[in-house]
């Protein structure tokens, strides 16, 4: 799939999201400029280290949606700035690979200047037919539609930790469920329509514990 790159999460290697522009059309290739050609070839080539990730991609109909991180601490990309990190909903054209639409979230600061191994992006989307949810901790749980547009946004607390937060949203009947551990030490219940908290269940301290899926 052209302007997608999933790698294996690892202990000593962060699984990547990298993402390219969108490829052009064969004839558009051929009638493009070879100057024009090659700048479309080192522009990729930029995007391609300049966002990582370590969530999995969530296949919904004819979409991918999948989050990534720049802008710090990218695998492969020199220097950074923990001001300028930003964490990304991407979705794909599942035919063809397309970028259909990109929704960039800013850092809420301050947040860990590096992550252990898996980056800042390690939580994978929750989707349903209305939309798209997305964990990205400080900065909080946010829905999306179909088409981008953002529904609402929920804070459920401004914890760090050096291994960084990566539990992924889960839905529920009516909720979106989310393990704030690191963030509020916390299990905290949303409403999926408003993203209005209806529950939370505290003293949850382990930060390695990961949601799982209920019936």
């Amino acid at each position: 799939m052209p302007g997608v790159v999933c790698a294996r999460r690892g202990r000593r290697r962060a699984g990547m999201a990298a993402v390219s522009r969108p490829e052009r059309s064969g004839s558009e290739r051929r009638n493009r400029p070879a100057h024009l050609l090659e700048r479309d070839r080192e522009r990729r080539v930029e995007d391609a280290a300049a966002r990582s990730g370590g969530s999995s991609p969530v296949v919904f109909g004819d979409r991918i949606y999948l989050t990534c991180y720049s802008g710090c601490a990218v695998p492969g990309a020199p220097g950074g700035d923990l001001n300028a990190l930003q964490r990304h909903l991407l979705c794909f054209n599942r035919a063809d690979g397309r970028l259909l639409w990109p929704r960039d979230v800013p850092a809420a600061q301050p947040e860990e200047p590096r992550v252990r191994e898996h980056g800042y992006a390690s939580s994978t989307p929750a989707v349903d037919t209305e939309r798209v949810y997305v964990f990205f901790g400080r900065a909080g749980v946010l829905a999306f539609t179909q088409e981008g547009q953002l529904q609402w946004r929920a804070e459920v607390g401004s914890g760090t930790h050096g291994s960084g937060s990566a539990a992924s949203p889960v839905l529920y009947g009516d909720l979106v469920v989310v393990n704030a551990a690191v963030e509020s030490e916390s299990l905290v219940a949303l409403e999926r329509v408003t993203g209005r908290e209806v529950g939370r269940a505290g003293g949850l301290k382990e930060r390695g514990t990961r949601p799982s899926s209920c019936r």
